[in-house]
């Protein structure tokens, strides 16, 4: 299932996770995992935030994917079963 998903990272874990590399390891394995099909980086209600489209092959992954954001970036991790226009605009008669 096609998913968004939105990573925030307070301003203070994130600046320690930032300085010690944890920020840039802990994402880049996620990407990796997920392999998404479009990532963006933002500033939303002033934390760091991370945004990633992908296919959740699995619902089981969800404790995986999540808990390495909870644990080393105290992040606040949000997902969205997401549906492209197309395809709801296809589905419509």
């Amino acid at each position: 299932m096609r998913t968004l998903m939105t990573i925030r990272i307070e301003a203070e874990a994130g600046s320690r996770a930032l300085e010690s590399g944890t920020l840039r390891e802990t994402l880049r394995r996620l990407a990796d995992r997920v392999r998404p099909e479009a990532s963006y980086v933002l500033c939303l209600d002033g934390m760091r935030t991370v945004v990633l489209v992908f296919d959740l092959a699995d619902p089981a992954q969800l404790n995986a994917l999540t808990e390495p954001l909870f644990r080393e970036l105290k992040a606040r991790v949000d997902m969205y079963p997401a549906v492209p226009l197309e395809d709801l605009l296809a589905s419509l008669h």
